[in-house]
């Protein structure tokens, strides 16, 4: 059971579709349905395994996507991965990002040892990763609460990585004046579910509940945790655990 129709029990639910890539044969339902729990393993992470690949920046390019996952200083992830941190311990990891054959989301993370090879800058690649974040397949959903009037927006991905929209600040702001928030607060429930609500709204006790009671694995290490938005920056409010 998605995070909107969980919350769609509690509130009213009025269904807005704003999706970068709207699915034109979808059928309109009246609750508006989110899956915020993927099956276990959707997806497979390399690490610079790719040692024997001939890369081709052509071809590599249109698969290069911002994955979001714990930034930690002491940790030599950062050092060799093509990255940009958004925040309190939380950063941009750029990945050539594709779906397998067997359904699963591959995500092969770009070395900044492959910058030589390829004949580009580190601030290119973090270019060309933003451009591609329309290639996500993100879904869009609001739910509003009729007794409050507050609004709450829903972020998924049909690939498992909604999160990669945190890396376009712009965009958030924009959905941030949707709500009429003079606050923002982001929380992560993991890779591929994101909400944005008003801090100490009516949304986000049950938020964390939503977050506490899944058991979800995410390939990716991201902590599901809830952030403050604050001049395009992610200020961590409360972490709800450790990446599973």
């Amino acid at each position: 059971m998605g995070i909107l129709s969980k919350l769609s029990g509690l509130f009213n639910s009025n269904n807005k579709n704003v999706t970068q890539e709207e699915d034109k044969n979808q059928t309109q339902k009246e609750d508006i349905v989110m899956r915020a729990e993927q099956k276990e393993g959707f997806s497979e992470m390399n690490v610079g395994e790719n040692v024997t690949k001939t890369l081709n920046l052509e071809q590599d390019r249109l698969d290069f996507l911002p994955v979001i996952r714990n930034f930690e200083e002491n940790d030599m992830f950062h050092q060799v991965v093509v990255n940009e941190k958004l925040g309190d311990n939380i950063g941009a990891f750029i990945a050539r990002v594709k779906v397998r054959p067997n359904g699963r989301t591959g995500i092969d993370y770009v070395m900044k040892s492959n910058l030589y090879e390829y004949k580009i800058t580190e601030e290119e690649v973090l270019d060309i990763s933003f451009q591609n974040i329309k290639k996500a397949k993100l879904k869009i959903e609001g739910l509003k609460d009729p007794a409050t009037g507050e609004n709450m927006i829903s972020i998924s991905s049909q690939i498992g990585l909604a999160t990669c929209i945190l890396y376009d600040s712009n965009f958030i702001d924009k959905l941030k004046a949707d709500i009429k928030a003079d606050d923002l607060h982001v929380t992560i429930i993991n890779s591929g579910t994101v909400a944005l609500s008003i801090p100490n709204g009516s949304f986000e006790e049950n938020l964390e509940r939503i977050v506490l009671e899944s058991n979800y694995r995410d390939v990716v290490a991201i902590d599901p945790s809830t952030y403050l938005w604050e001049n395009q920056t992610l200020q961590l409010v409360r972490k709800y655990r450790d990446a599973q």
